[in-house]
């Protein structure tokens, strides 16, 4: 009885040990027919038996332990593997993928299934593969980094600063050993570097409107106007001139700008117009009455000098009204009139842009300070004003003509028939039309010069906005307003370096002395030295210097060159000056009947506030004498 009892504590002991065990795998039947011959000893007290069969069990324990002992070092090396690669999340699968989690399965299943065999084979296997897929994160990891620090070819500055940084959080992953999130960053660089170096169908970016401070509206055109682009479709960043960084903007609206624009349409009236002039006023009138009735339309004219007949407005009769009042006169001062056009157009709002039309060449009465074509280019691309150009029947300069048109961003069309007008103007029209309004705020204020920063995709893909531009904001700023700041007032306010001054603020303006006196200011401000003692005086009186200059007029238009708006506005101002003597010298010749030119000098000085005698504008009348003359 006391060995039943005995081995009755034994078999107790064996079962609670056994199931302890992970598993007993392979020896579970073994086991429950140990269990059962155990059972039936004690039950039929077989005492003779217990010792083989505590033999026996002891075997059978201590080849449990055994295959628990192998196996769990199996499980250790198969979660060691798993915890290189998914503990810490340092790597990723790449190709590997499909491998790797069919090699972590068997493994799983070798290790479930408690086979030895198995499970030392696929832990193994699971082990290396881990290995292997380790140092291909070190190997690709090493020629991420290498590519990203090549940088791109041909991007903008801002492609290029944003490239620099998705580069910088590849080469930190890098330095951390953490080639998963490398991995991310450098997928990140990618996509941006094919989105910055794969052709595309860039479109044209127009204009940009800095009127609201902090809110910008920039225009950009789409060849595609069904596209439905929105705010989602854009990126916009911006550089302050005289940083180094780029901000990311918040884009508010993207929209079709239908009607809301500016449009100024100049007219050529000059004599050589005559023949057609009615067909051309009718035009004109069938332009306006197709437009959008919240259009801004102004109306000016190409003759012997500009002439604004309208400022801009949305009453239509208006402009008919001043359409149907043309008259045909004079010359054709056709630089000149684009010119200030383009400089009167800049002050408004929102998309603007010029509309010409001209049957002739430049033939302006002449200063020596006429405007030439790059004078017109020059300006409506500082103020972002396209400029449409239709040239009229054989005498025209095509090519010059032409030039200006598309390096301003419109077009030129040379008809044979007015009444191919209203064609070509909806055209112009329908392709105002096409541009797309982007709304953003700007961290910047109006006046800050800026690099701006655009790239947008269609829904599609197939259509890519992507530029970069310079942006003059204080220039384009300066342009808002009526020109009511500039007044006979207050002549020393017509000395800027910052805006154009348009014949429109000019014509302020009505006394050739006035003009003189702001051409003096301008000397006076760049150190000339005036060998007029009463000129010098005036000049102090204005509070323009405290002492005379040291230089003579070379120098002083030299450092006034320096500044191209500055000596811009000296020439104008020139020039304008010419045309108040013009039209001096054209009432004396003309209608006073001074057609000697002693008779004619003495009138034209008298008429200026000089003595009969003076010389002091003898260059100037020289020439208006004899152009009067050749006129005649």
């Amino acid at each position: 009885m006391v060995r039943i009892n005995g081995f009755k504590n034994y078999v107790a002991a064996f079962e609670k040990e056994c199931a302890a065990y992970m598993s007993l795998g392979k020896y579970e039947s073994e086991y429950e027919q140990d269990m059962d011959d155990a059972k039936s000893i004690i039950s039929g007290f077989k005492f003779w038996k217990t010792g083989s069969q505590r033999e026996k069990m002891q075997q059978l324990s201590d080849e449990i332990s055994a295959l628990n002992a192998k196996v769990a070092k199996y499980q250790k090396a198969y979660e060691e593997a798993t915890a290189k690669m998914e503990k810490d999340s340092k790597y990723f699968l790449g190709d590997y993928e499909d491998k790797y989690n069919e090699a972590k399965a068997d493994c799983e299943s070798a290790l479930k299934d408690f086979d030895e065999h198995e499970s030392r084979k696929e832990t193994d296997a699971f082990s290396k593969l881990v290995d292997e897929i380790i140092d291909y994160n070190k190997t690709e990891g090493d020629n991420m980094l290498s590519y990203v620090e090549d940088g791109a070819d041909d991007v903008y500055s801002c492609e290029e600063f944003l490239l620099g940084q998705s580069a910088e959080k590849v080469k930190s992953a890098y330095n951390a050993g953490n080639f998963k999130e490398e991995k991310q960053e450098y997928d990140n660089y990618q996509s941006l570097d094919y989105k910055f170096t794969t052709p595309g169908n860039i479109l044209n970016y127009d204009q940009v409107d800095v009127s609201q401070d902090k809110q910008i509206n920039l225009y950009v055109n789409s060849d595609n106007k069904d596209e439905s682009w929105n705010k989602d479709s854009f990126v916009i960043y911006e550089k302050k001139d005289d940083s180094d960084e780029w901000v990311k903007c918040s884009i508010s609206d993207v929209k079709q700008i239908e009607g809301n624009m500016s449009i100024d349409l100049v007219a050529d009236i000059s004599d050589s117009m005559s023949w057609q002039f009615g067909s051309m006023q009718d035009c004109l009138n069938q332009f306006t009455e197709a437009t959008e009735d919240d259009t801004n339309l102004g109306l000016s004219t190409i003759s012997s000098i500009y002439s604004r007949e309208l400022t801009f407005t949305t009453d239509k009769n208006s402009v008919e009204t001043a359409i149907n009042n043309l008259e045909c006169e004079g010359l054709t001062s056709l630089y000149q009139s684009l010119y200030s056009s383009v400089l009167y157009t800049a002050t408004a709002t929102g998309s603007r842009c010029v509309v010409a039309f001209t049957d002739g060449m430049n033939v302006p009465y002449g200063s020596g300070y006429d405007y030439d074509e790059d004078d017109v280019i020059n300006i409506a691309n500082t103020y972002q004003i396209p400029v449409y150009i239709i040239g009229i029947g054989d005498d025209v300069e095509d090519g010059v003509l032409r030039n200006i048109a598309e390096s301003t961003g419109g077009f030129y069309h040379n008809i044979y028939d007015v009444s191919e007008l209203y064609d070509i103007y909806e055209q112009i029209y329908e392709q105002q039309k096409s541009i797309y309004q982007i709304n953003y705020s700007s961290e910047l204020k109006n006046k800050d010069n800026r690099q701006v920063y655009v790239y947008g995709e269609s829904n599609d893909g197939a259509d890519v906005i992507r530029f970069q531009s310079a942006i003059d904001a204080e220039v384009l700023a300066d342009a808002y307003g009526d020109g009511s700041e500039f007044s006979a007032s207050d002549l020393a306010a017509f000395y800027t370096k910052k805006k154009y001054l348009s014949q429109y603020e000019l014509e302020n303006i009505t006394s050739v002395q006035d003009v003189q006196t702001i051409i003096n200011i301008y000397y006076a401000k760049n150190d000339y030295k005036f060998g007029n003692e009463e000129v010098l005086a005036q000049m102090k009186k204005l509070g323009v210097i405290t002492k005379n200059g040291t230089k003579d007029m070379n120098g002083a238009v030299k450092k006034m060159k320096k500044n191209a708006t500055l000596y811009k506005n000296l020439m104008a101002l020139h020039n304008y000056r010419y045309e108040l003597f013009y039209n001096i010298g054209y009432d004396a010749y003309y209608n006073s009947g001074c057609t000697d030119y002693s008779d004619f000098k003495a009138e034209v000085n008298q008429q200026v506030g000089e003595s009969a005698d003076s010389t002091r504008y003898k260059d100037i009348m020289k020439k208006i004498y004899k152009r009067l003359q050749n006129e005649y």
